[in-house]
């Protein structure tokens, strides 16, 4: 195995290529994330830093052409919560898969409303239905509604 601690703009991560996988994988708790193998802690000592992407302050929208691809594709509605997103509600364009992991690119991009956006914030999911469950439950605890989702689907390693 060789280890890197991957530098996504202000965040860093440690990267291992798996051999049962023969892919790289981000090591989280301790194991490899395709497959849960233990990782050796002498080899993460031994990690080089090495920078993925930079960091910008500009986070930016996407363009107001894939704005409108984006609101149609998801019936006006907020990927997590489901709440329309017409009228005098604020739209958060939310890149899913957290900015400073891979900085900016329309097709990272999903409409969301502020509360959900704001309880998202960075975090990483494998998939847009973890994210929603997660944030769902979240608003509950918040004593925020939530609404049926009935947009378009999204496959993440697409986005």
């Amino acid at each position: 195995m060789k280890a890197i601690k991957a530098i996504f703009g202000s965040v860093m991560m440690l990267r291992i290529f798996c051999e049962n996988c023969g892919s790289e994988a981000f090591v989280i708790d301790g194991k490899m994330a395709c497959c849960g193998k233990p990782v050796d802690l002498e080899e993460v000592k031994q990690a080089k830093r090495k920078r993925e992407s930079i960091s910008s302050d500009r986070h930016g929208k996407p363009p107001r052409s894939v704005q409108k691809e984006i609101l149609k594709h998801q019936l006006y509605q907020c990927i997590y919560c489901g709440g329309g997103l017409r009228g005098k509600r604020k739209i958060n364009f939310d890149h899913f898969i957290p900015f400073s992991y891979l900085g900016s690119g329309n097709k990272n991009f999903v409409a969301s409303c502020k509360d959900c956006n704001r309880i998202k914030s960075s975090m990483l999911f494998d998939s847009i239905i973890e994210a929603q469950v997660y944030i769902q439950a979240e608003r509950e605890k918040e004593t925020l509604k939530n609404y049926l989702y009935c947009g378009g689907s999204y496959d993440v390693r697409k986005l």
